[in-house]
């Protein structure tokens, strides 16, 4: 064959020859600058018949034609069946108007790029998986260096785009997918796969791509990534009822350096994003009606704990179903990490969930309307702070809850935050949780639920904020509803005890007697003496979970 650059001419002579299925025409007047090195562009025409019933010898015979220095490979529009192509270093496919079909039965990938090519570019090709058989892929992708855009892949028996790692010397590296369209994959959409740390994946880019109705994850990790980056990508799921993969899937508990952001999530099947193992971010993302969790951050190994996470900025809305109630944003098993600036709304259960973790912000998000669980559940976990949160209108939950489980919740920071409206009230902690501290939060109870309930001496309520305020008769035993700290007592009647049904540690009361009252230390009453209140005199009491003491009195 001629090594000059094709002319145009040339080009539309055998512009003509078309696959079985393709509709003949001739190719742009103009291609994109040849890459470096590229001065080579080779027709795929002129190396056998095309238009056959399997066309990949004449296909690869022009692959196998790209000299050292790389050349751009083109080919007349049309539909070709082929199946297992082999591309070699430098090789620019640019196949605009083409469409390769894998043959029928096939079992193999339609393109590959082995582990020892580099510098490949795959464009503008549309690649066919509908006839082949289970097992097939569209696009496999090693080697280092390497790029696939502007192609669009469907209708693949398994996985759509696959980067394959592989051991060094020759590691598969530097790797972007981008602008790509991947639609009715039998498997994965667009992912990255390994048996291990030793053959992963490392610096790759998924970017800008549309993934559409997988049935497996849109785009995921099997095995482990390293410096991975999901950008940006459009993924939605219009499946049945049933049918479908999580969103983003990368979870090996040996990923490092994971991140998700920009993404749009269109009704997943499962998670919207489930990642885990050390420095992984999912930012910015939109989370939209997963049927199950919004995003998860667990590994495939709970007892293994990963650090360094990050879940900040996302919009994740109605997470679950009402038959399986599911969490806006899940965390177990991670340690040292941020869950920040979210907006969670209309999760079938808690708004967010965290469990077996340790050291962990969770700061400035936004929850509404949790279905059947809390604002903010705490569960096994040590070192929390929450704050700066608002949560509100949980029907059936609190604002904050921290939950039983073993091991017990310790030092936790319930600091600076808004929570009105929910069904059981603001705070709640169970007995076996430890070193609790509530203090500066605002607390709107609407009159249902108690603002604070804390069990256990070594935790602390302070200075908070809350709505709860009451008129009561005045009776020898005085009972107080939930939730109030200020009680206007009218009548005369001696008290000599409160009713300690609702008595929490650290509790405050204060006691104004509109008509001037009689009180006396009683069953569960500690005064100084006994206090003969004036007309719109005050009584301050303390609790210590069983008994009331007076801290401070009017003048009587």
């Amino acid at each position: 064959m001629d090594s000059n650059v094709l002319t145009r001419r040339s080009l539309l002579k055998t512009a003509g020859v078309t696959g079985g299925l393709g509709l003949a025409g001739s190719l742009m007047d103009s291609s994109p600058a040849l890459a470096a090195g590229t001065a080579l562009q080779i027709n795929v025409a002129e190396y056998g018949t095309l238009g056959t019933s399997n066309d990949t010898a004449t296909f690869q015979a022009a692959l196998n034609a790209v000299p050292a220095g790389g050349a751009q490979v083109v080919a007349p529009y049309g539909a070709y069946k082929v199946s297992n192509l082999s591309v070699k270093s430098g090789t620019r496919i640019w196949l605009p108007g083409v469409t390769l079909m894998n043959l029928a039965g096939a079992t193999t990938p339609c393109l590959s790029i082995p582990t020892t090519a580099s510098q490949v570019t795959i464009a503008e090709v549309q690649i066919d998986g509908s006839q082949a058989s289970s097992g097939s892929t569209g696009i496999v992708v090693s080697g280092a260096y390497n790029r696939v855009t502007d192609v669009y892949v469907h209708d693949t028996k398994s996985h759509g785009i696959v980067v394959q790692g592989a051991v060094s010397p020759n590691q598969t590296t530097h790797t972007t997918v981008d602008n790509c369209r991947v639609f009715n994959a039998g498997g994965r959409g667009i992912t990255l796969s390994s048996s291990g740390s030793s053959d992963a994946p490392l610096h790759v880019l998924l970017e800008a791509n549309h993934v559409k109705n997988s049935q497996a994850a849109a785009l995921g990790i099997v095995g482990v990534g390293l410096e991975v980056v999901f950008s940006t990508n459009i993924i939605e799921n219009t499946l049945p009822s049933g049918q479908g993969g999580e969103g983003c899937a990368a979870y090996s508990h040996l990923n490092s350096n994971i991140i998700c952001v920009g993404n749009s999530f269109y009704g997943p099947a499962l998670q919207g994003i489930h990642i885990g193992g050390n420095r992984v971010s999912a930012l910015g993302n939109l989370v939209y009606q997963p049927a199950k969790t919004g995003i998860l951050a667990a590994s495939d190994e709970p007892s293994v704990s990963n650090s360094d996470f990050d879940i900040s900025g996302n919009i994740i809305y109605t997470p679950g179903t009402t038959s399986a109630p599911f969490t806006g944003i899940f965390a177990e098993g991670m340690t040292g990490g941020t869950i920040g600036s979210n907006i969670v709304e209309s999760a079938t259960a808690h708004g967010i969930n965290i469990t077996k973790c340790a050291t962990v912000s969770v700061a400035g998000n936004m929850i509404k309307s949790p279905g059947i669980g809390h604002c903010v559940e705490i569960s096994s976990s040590q070192r929390i702070t929450i704050t700066g949160n608002v949560g509100y209108s949980a029907a059936s939950g609190y604002g904050v809850h921290v939950g039983s489980a073993s091991p017990a919740s310790a030092d936790i920071s319930i600091v600076g935050n808004s929570l009105s409206a929910n069904g059981l009230g603001g705070v709640a902690a169970v007995a076996e949780a430890t070193r609790i501290t509530v203090s500066g939060n605002t607390i709107n109870t609407g009159g249902a639920g108690t603002a604070v309930s804390l069990n256990g001496a070594s935790n602390k309520v302070a200075a908070n904020y809350t709505d709860t305020s009451a008129t009561i008769p005045s009776a020898t035993k005085l009972s107080v509803p939930r939730d109030v700290t200020l009680a206007t007592v009218t009548g005369s009647t001696t008290i000599t005890e409160l009713d300690g049904a609702n008595a929490e540690v650290g509790q405050m009361l204060f006691l104004r007697f509109r008509d001037g009252c009689t009180i006396q230390s009683g069953a569960n009453l500690v005064l100084a003496s006994t206090f003969t209140a004036p007309a719109n005199g005050v009584l301050s009491l303390a609790c210590d979970g069983m008994k009331w003491y007076e801290t401070a009195r009017s003048v009587d």
